[in-house]
């Protein structure tokens, strides 16, 4: 991903269970969180969730200490709705495509 660039999600309709995507406070990222796969069944009403097709504006990267031994990528992602969420190096390869001009 490049800061400035559009990105929309793809890829989650062929999950059989996590169908969508939501911020999860996780691994110390209280003030962004992470965007990741999840169940829409167990998800509250009032949740933010984020399904295909759905746009993001890549606002930045940041290298965070994770599980692994070396700090990995994270991007910081501005969702359409104004939620700014982190998505890692595995998420971002998976789940995201660059939009192209028309």
């Amino acid at each position: 991903m490049k800061q400035g660039r559009m990105y929309k999600i793809k890829n989650l309709g062929k999950n059989k269970l996590n169908t969508c995507m939501r911020p999860n406070h996780t691994h110390g990222m209280e003030a962004n969180p992470e965007l990741q796969t999840e169940n829409p069944r167990y998800i509250r009403g009032s949740t933010r969730m984020y399904n295909d097709g759905a746009l993001a504006a890549c606002i930045g990267v940041e290298y965070r200490d994770t599980y692994h031994y070396c700090k990995q990528p994270f991007y910081r992602l501005l969702m359409l709705d104004g939620t700014i969420a982190m998505v890692s190096k595995g998420t971002r390869q998976k789940y995201f495509e660059l939009v192209r001009g028309v």
